[in-house]
């Protein structure tokens, strides 16, 4: 795909939001047709976020999703934000696997 050129700060030094909306909205298509061409269930939750039918609860029927959240941003990618360290679980439990 080739990255296309916008003028995405206004002449005040602001991002143009209605732009920059537009632009994401555009991304969260994209990504959902993607995904649903490769074989996923794909949905758009209440909040817009794309949700991909991953599991099946056995017990209570319940369906799981992955959620994906598009942000548009012009941060540097190497700066990651610090949070606060949770404890670790360190029971040992067999996991299944998703794709076999």
């Amino acid at each position: 795909m080739e990255i296309k050129t916008f003028t995405l700060t206004t002449a005040d030094g602001k991002r143009n939001v209605k732009l920059a909306n537009h632009l994401r909205k555009s991304m969260y298509d994209k990504i959902a047709n993607i995904l649903k061409d490769n074989g996923f269930d794909v949905e758009f939750a209440a909040n817009g976020d794309i949700a991909i039918k991953t599991a099946v609860d056995e017990v209570s029927g319940d369906t799981f999703y992955t959620r994906l959240a598009v942000s548009f941003t012009s941060k540097d990618l190497a700066t990651k934000a610090t949070r606060k360290a949770k404890e670790k679980d360190t029971a040992a439990e067999v996991m299944p696997d998703l794709f076999d």
